[in-house]
């Protein structure tokens, strides 16, 4: 097993410093935050999938949702954000003010896209400005993964991380030759290049994350990275149905794939609020 140094190494044992109540305290507070967050997936997939039956109020709950989760997302990371403290020339602030940044763009795009139909009285354009928020969101978030893991360089060299980063390049060109072909067909440029970008970048924040994951296994960060890296893989296999279902024409607000983005979302929340309990208990 590969070890950090960085997340292993404290001058004296916070959790042996800690009273048992507040140890106790910690210990409810997050199982709280996992059963909050597990009624959160369950209630949003009962709203979408139930609304199936009724188009009209679906596209509004849709509307309404993805922009109410995003923002949850966004929440979790300021509060870590802010537990963490941004400092200047500080590598692990810059790390996660780049991940707050990217969610922030991200909460940014759900409400352009929603401000649409539920202001404008009009269907999203695609592609719109939704999209320049999207897409713009993965450049700080991939800043961000690439200062995680800068220090550690070495540890790619591993062969299970060679082999995480040739499976998760393997997927990625097989999704884009299934995609670019439909929709290549009859689209305009635009269209084309906003359709691919979303998977090319969800691939390279994969190509990313998913090796790190593996370097930080077993250590301190391996759950809050696991929860951030498992909602890029939602949105990953989301953005691929949505150019598929866009392409044949049988995409619809409220469409069951949306789920996916919104327990991304959820998962990222998990995420950074993990993260957060991280600093709290003293082990970073």
């Amino acid at each position: 097993m590969i070890t950090i140094p960085l997340f292993r190494i404290t001058q004296v044992s916070p959790k042996a410093s800690r009273p048992p109540s507040s140890r106790l305290l910690l210990a409810r507070d997050a199982w709280t935050a996992h059963r909050l967050t597990l009624i959160a997936v369950l209630v949003v997939g009962a709203a979408l999938l139930l609304g199936q039956f009724d188009r009209p109020v679906l596209g509004t709950v849709s509307d309404v949702l993805s922009p109410a989760v995003a923002s949850v997302a966004l929440f979790t990371a300021i509060l870590a954000a802010r537990k963490i403290g941004v400092r200047r020339n500080g590598r692990l602030s810059s790390i996660w003010f780049s991940l707050v940044l990217g969610v922030f763009l991200w909460f940014l795009s759900e409400v352009a896209w929603s401000v649409y139909p539920l202001v404008l009285q009009i269907s999203t354009p695609y592609p719109s400005v939704a999209d320049a928020f999207g897409i713009t969101g993965y450049f700080p978030i991939l800043v961000g993964l690439a200062l995680q893991v800068s220090p550690f360089r070495e540890a790619f060299e591993a062969r299970r991380v060679l082999l995480a980063l040739f499976i998760v390049a393997v997927f990625g060109l097989l999704g884009l030759s299934f995609l670019l072909p439909l929709v290549a067909v009859g689209e305009t440029f635009p269209v084309l290049v906003v359709s691919c970008a979303y998977p090319v970048l969800d691939v390279i924040a994969l190509s990313v994350a998913i090796p790190t994951l593996l370097v930080f296994a077993k250590g301190t960060f391996w759950k809050p990275f696991l929860f951030l890296v498992l909602g890029i893989v939602l949105a990953l296999f989301a953005h691929l149905l949505s150019a598929w279902t866009t392409s044949n024409g049988t995409y619809y607000s409220g469409h069951p794939l949306e789920l996916l983005f919104d327990w991304g979302y959820l998962s990222a929340a998990l995420g950074f609020y993990e993260m957060r309990k991280k600093f709290a208990e003293g082990v970073l």
